[in-house]
C-alpha cells in the first residue's frame, strides 16, 4: 500500500495551487513510458484519496489497480538543487 508523507501532500497542494487547477480537482498517479508521472483528474470511486493535512481537499488519487503493484512504498518529498520534488522509496 503506498503511503504518502504530510510533506509530500502539502508539496501536492503547492503545485496543485501554482497550476491554477480548480479546488476539486487533483492529482493522479499514473504509470507512463518514464515510469510513474502525475496528472490533472478528479477521484473516482475505485480510487484511494489522500487530502491535504488539515483540510479535506483532496491532493493526490490513484487507481486501486496502480496501487496493488506499487506494494508498500512511500510518496515522499527530497530536496535537490533544483528544489523540492516527490520521490518514492522502498
Amino acid at each position: 500500500m503506498l503511503t504518502v508523507t504530510d510533506e509530500a501532500k502539502t508539496h501536492l497542494k503547492t503545485l496543485i495551487d501554482q497550476s491554477g487547477l480548480d479546488d476539486n480537482v487533483a492529482l493522479r498517479l499514473v504509470a507512463n513510458e518514464q515510469g510513474l508521472g502525475l496528472q490533472p483528474d478528479t477521484a473516482k470511486d475505485t480510487d484511494t484519496a489522500y487530502t491535504e493535512p488539515g483540510s479535506e481537499n483532496t491532493v493526490l488519487v490513484v487507481d486501486e489497480t496502480l496501487a496493488g503493484k506499487l506494494g508498500a512504498v512511500t510518496l515522499g518529498v527530497e530536496q535537490t538543487a533544483e528544489g523540492a520534488r516527490l520521490a518514492i522509496t522502498q
